[in-house]
């Protein structure tokens, strides 16, 4: 029964993209810019709020997802002690100037994440016992119309 109903099903899926003049194969369009509100604290960080043009999200997850192709500037507040703010791979050369002093906001970016996969933030200020644990990840996810995936079922 299986083997009936996909190729059905594809049909179904792929006519309204071919009919649309939509090529599977064509580039993606560019991701959205996107300001990202952190809160850092001993020992760790908390995504308070993304905002995407006029919409605020407020998500309750315990890392940041974003599209690839998507801009993202960070705003990252403090209100205990000073930490630091380093993305893996993409702000190493600039670690010792991204401090996160209480009573001010850091802002980093415009940063594009192009390349799929996981992203981790750590904190280079050592701002206690358990500064080396104090981390948060971003995952980078495929920028993939919804039918294309469904084609894979």
């Amino acid at each position: 029964m299986r083997k009936v109903l996909t190729p059905i099903f594809l049909i179904l899926i792929l006519i309204p993209a071919i009919s649309q003049g939509f090529n599977l194969l064509s580039p993606q369009p560019a991701g959205v810019n996107k300001t990202v509100y952190i809160e850092a604290f001993q020992f760790g960080y908390r995504v308070v709020a993304i905002q995407e043009g006029d919409k605020l999200y407020y998500p309750s997850t315990p890392s940041l997802k974003l599209n690839a192709g998507d801009t993202v500037t960070f705003h990252v507040v403090t209100k205990d002690v000073t930490h630091g703010f380093t993305i893996d791979g993409i702000t190493d050369g600039i670690a010792e100037e991204l401090l996160v002093i209480p009573g001010r906001t850091l802002v980093v970016g415009p940063v594009t994440f192009t390349d799929v996969g996981k992203y981790r933030v750590r904190c280079s200020a050592n701002c206690g016992s358990l500064h080396p644990f104090m981390s948060i990840d971003i995952i980078v996810e495929p920028k993939i119309p919804y039918y294309a995936l469904s084609a894979l079922l």
